[in-house]
């Protein structure tokens, strides 16, 4: 025990000291943001402490430093390339400093050239003149124009039959046009008005039909796009992209008496989310007139080819964005897909007025009129004729449209799907659709039904699932499924239905009824989950409700009742108990009763959102979500039980510029009460057991065993994936689209007062089957504890994506 001790305070501490700082009285941080003069975060600058060569860090991509130093008086040094170096003094004294900076970029004197023999590339040159003039051109002012979008997608599926020598070629498309007012303002609201939709075919795989789905400035430094990647885009227009790309001057030309250069951008260091493509810049002005550049395919988990062209005019001493254009690639097995997307920019309003709440946190909205607009409409707002291959799609699209509406073509398609053959009753499962108001039913395949290992013997069990979806975007789903046990002879199942009824706050109840076997610890590893000792039976009956109060706040409660009996009674096979270590003991306990009341709160600030005629749609914040749930027993109609439960949490993904995505969850919580607590209602923590790896942010790679905590917990998971920050930079690996991981957890309890703490690397890799993604990783993983030692071992993971 002394022994594991010491090793375990190591790793507890450095930790805690990754996580919340360092906690020691004798080291604090000075930490700070780089700018420029226009307030831009400058990343690669290094800052240095003067007279000590070893203290020194450099900014990441949004410009943040921190450097770790004891108490004393210090002179912080700035430098960057084509910058003024600063010196700031800064004093540190029993608490952490925020010392941020504001460097000056040196003047450079492009007129006096030397001549010589040798020709220059003046690619470089022209690219910092656009840099330190570049604050013209940035959306620093409120604006509204006229966006006209139109999104195209072919998808081709080729099949070949043994007998054929020939490839059948199957083709589609898909077409949407939307108009839309945008609206803007500095630094960065925005708000679109849609006031026209016309959506033909599946709209799911149409890149940009909002502008939530990227902001593609490339006059700032980084370039989000949500919709495409988790990463941001690293500018060339950027004094960091002068580090991180090459540039070369491919051509000088003239048009309408304007002398524009034409250069090349290709990334000039082995790093990630970089692109590469041809700028066109005008000379004197030094602003972009055109752009054509390509994104990384190692970043996209959807497309395999990503291209974006801008095109800019000039209007009112100023270029502004006249066009742009996606173009894409995708393949899914015999499956390939290319589409277009073009947006045109008109009718530009310079500095309107808005009021104080014009901009909120919903960020795009629909009318259901915008839905219903005629051919009149859209011929006077279209900006781009149709194509041939459009018009003929157009043609039959709306004629199928005719048809299709008809009920007796309805009846005729619906008995194609519906027609009952032994492929689908056995292998794919039987459905049954009923167009006109929106109603499946689905059953369960035969060959999966019955189940050879199972608790208390063999089972037969089945089940059928129905669902219906109104106009309104309200929904209804039931699922029934009863079993069979054949060593017993008892019949068991289960009843459940959901009803999603305001669409637009999230408004669902669900309610579930069943006899079924239960499990004691869910938490237990993999191994012993399904043992007999975890098991046991029970009557039971629930009903949930949740909804959204204000914006992001949503508050949920549910009613709980079971009748729990022991399965000390039932016949067992010793067949299955010998896939799970042979364990053959039974939990034995009296019959009882249990009634349960839950109230859960949970709040996200600044929740942004899309507003359609009848739903709303989630985009997300910046910060963190947090909730409490009380979980109360209640000692009434029978009930014996009769404890409260009270638990916090808190989580949230940050993004940290190019070095990837962070994602932490903390969690406490205790009982409040246990005049009457079953095994059953035990909080355990979680244990995954060897080999297999299971998700870090809810459960602990190497803890010995899942036990239960009943006083006060803390447990902390932190999660990182550099998203090929790192593996990037080597060119072999950078081929192989791989994923860095690395995280760690804390758990801290008064039970056993234990002390644990894990750490984890890892590589994951996204594999794409036909049109599904699933996550592969392999992960070693070290952990500590003052109650045992763990072996570092290596583990594997498998999840869908």
């Amino acid at each position: 025990m002394n022994k594991v001790l010491p090793r375990f305070n190591y790793i507890f501490l450095l930790l805690m000291t990754t996580w919340v700082g360092n906690l020691s009285a004798q080291f604090h941080k000075i930490s700070g943001t780089v700018r420029n003069s226009l307030l831009e975060p400058l990343a690669f600058v290094k800052v240095s402490v003067q007279g000590n060569a070893s203290l020194n860090t450099q900014t990441d991509v949004k410009g943040n430093y921190e450097i770790k130093i004891s108490d004393g008086s210090y002179i912080l040094i700035y430098t960057f390339q084509n910058y003024k170096t600063l010196k700031m003094p800064v004093t540190v004294s029993g608490a952490d400093v925020v010392q941020d900076a504001i460097l000056e970029m040196i003047q450079a004197n492009f007129d006096a050239a030397k001549v010589t023999s040798k020709r220059v590339d003046r690619s470089e040159e022209i690219i910092k003149k656009v840099i330190d003039n570049k604050y013209k051109y940035l959306r620093n002012n409120a604006f509204s124009v006229d966006a006209y979008i139109k999104a195209t997608e072919i998808s081709e599926t080729t099949s070949k039959k043994k007998k054929d020598t020939v490839k059948t070629v199957q083709s589609g498309l898909n077409l949407a046009e939307v108009f839309m007012t945008v609206h803007f303002a500095p630094p960065n609201k925005i708000k679109e008005e849609r006031n026209g939709v016309e959506i033909r075919g599946d709209k799911s795989s149409l890149f940009y039909l909002t502008h939530t789905d990227g902001h593609f400035d490339f006059y700032r430094n980084l370039i989000e796009i949500p919709a495409l990647s988790e990463m941001p885009i690293l500018s060339p227009i950027s004094n960091s992209g002068l580090i991180a790309y090459k540039y070369k001057l491919l051509s000088t030309f003239y048009e309408n008496n304007r002398k524009y250069y034409e250069i090349r951008v290709q990334p000039g260091m082995l790093g990630n989310a970089l692109v590469s493509g041809k700028l066109i810049i005008e000379d004197s002005t030094w602003c972009l007139k055109s752009l054509d550049l390509y994104f990384p395919k190692y970043h996209m988990v959807e497309y395999d080819e990503f291209e974006i062209k801008q095109e800019f005019a000039w209007k009112d001493s100023n270029y502004i964005l006249v066009k742009q254009e996606f173009n894409y690639k995708a393949k899914f097995g015999k499956e390939a897909a290319s589409g277009r997307t073009v947006v045109y920019y008109s009718n530009h309003r310079m500095n309107p007025e808005f009021g104080k709440r014009f901009f909120s946190n919903e960020l795009s909205s629909t009318t259901q009129l915008a839905y219903e607009r005629d051919s009149v409409y859209w011929k006077d707002i279209r900006q781009e004729p149709y194509t041939a291959k459009e018009l003929a799609f157009i043609r039959r699209n709306d004629s199928l449209k005719a048809i299709t509406s008809q009920k007796h073509w309805q009846d005729s398609a619906d008995s194609v799907y519906n027609r009952i053959t032994i492929k689908k009753l056995f292998l794919m499962g039987q459905g049954n659709y009923l167009r006109s108001k929106e109603r499946r039913v689905y059953f369960k395949p035969l060959l999966f039904v019955y189940t050879p290992v199972y608790i208390a013997g063999p089972r037969v069990n089945y089940w059928v699932y129905y669902a219906r979806e109104f106009k309104n975007k309200k929904s209804f789903d039931l699922f029934v499924r009863p079993n069979y046990g054949i060593l017993n002879r008892d019949l068991k199942g289960t009843a459940s239905f959901s009803k999603l009824y305001d669409p637009f706050r999230r408004g669902s109840y669900a309610a579930s009824i069943g006899s079924d076997f239960g499990i004691i610890n869910p938490y237990a590893s993999w191994i012993k989950t399904y043992a007999r000792q975890n098991f046991y039976q029970q009557d039971y009956g629930s009903f949930y409700h949740r909804i959204e109060l204000i914006n992001g706040l949503y508050i949920g409660s549910m009613a709980e009742f079971a009748n729990r009996r022991s399965i000390a009674n039932m016949k067992f096979d010793s067949r299955g108990d010998s896939l799970w270590g042979g364990n053959t003991n039974v939990v034995g306990f009296q019959d009882y009763k249990a009634l349960y009341g839950t109230l859960t709160l949970s709040y996200v600030p600044f929740q942004k959102y899309i507003r359609e005629p009848y739903q709303k749609l989630i985009l997300g914040s910046k910060w963190p979500e947090v909730s409490a749930s009380y979980r109360k027993g209640l000692n009434v109609l029978g009930s014996v039980v009769n404890f409260d439960y009270l638990e916090f949490r808190a989580e949230q993904d940050i993004k940290i510029g190019l070095a990837g995505i962070s994602k932490y969850r903390f969690v406490t919580g205790e009982f409040l009460s246990t005049k009457r607590l079953e095994r059953v209602d035990y909080k355990y923590q979680w244990s995954i057991g060897p080999v297999f790896f299971a998700n870090p942010l809810y459960s602990f790679q190497g803890l010995d065993s899942s036990f239960a905590t009943f006083k006060r917990f803390y447990e902390l998971h932190y999660l990182h994936r550099f998203n090929g920050a790192l593996i990037n930079k080597v060119p072999f690996l950078k081929k192989l689209n791989i994923i860095e991981v690395a995280g760690a957890g804390l758990l801290a309890t008064t039970e056993r007062k234990m002390r644990y703490a894990e750490m984890y690397v890892g590589i994951e890799k996204i594999l794409r089957i036909w049109k599904e993604r699933v996550r592969i990783g392999f992960f070693f993983v070290v952990a500590e504890s003052n109650l045992f030692n763990y072996a570092p071992q290596f583990k594997f993971t498998i999840e869908t994506y």
